[in-house]
């Protein structure tokens, strides 16, 4: 996962010192082991049809945090805590959420 440690183990705690990162790091485990239990699933290389995912390519997903303070941007998994996480913790509210956004290919066919 980059920065933010590693995917293993699973029920294992995160090793990083800033409290944002380690909640980012929970969400992008969260992803890994949705392709690890089935749930994943991604488009075909040529967009037209889907097909499970059960490794990860982390290229393919970004997080934007909307809870507790609002982020206006997307981030890549993995990236450095010290570029992002400043005065997005408030000490009196500790829940975190997160929005997963994924890559879709499409299957486009021009009209003619």
């Amino acid at each position: 996962m980059g920065s933010w440690g590693s995917t293993y183990p699973l029920a294992g705690s995160i090793t990083s010192t800033d409290y944002v990162e380690a909640a980012a790091g929970v969400a992008a485990r969260t992803i890994f082991l949705m392709g690890r239990t089935g749930l994943l699933w991604n488009t075909s290389e040529d967009g037209c049809y889907k097909e499970l995912a059960p490794i990860w390519r982390k290229n393919r997903y970004k997080l934007q945090m909307v809870r507790p303070t609002r982020d206006h941007g997307c981030l890549p998994i993995g990236r450095e805590g010290l570029l992002w996480t400043g005065g997005k913790h408030s000490p009196q509210k500790d829940n975190f959420s997160w929005m997963m956004f994924e890559k879709n290919d499409c299957c486009v066919r021009a009209m003619k």
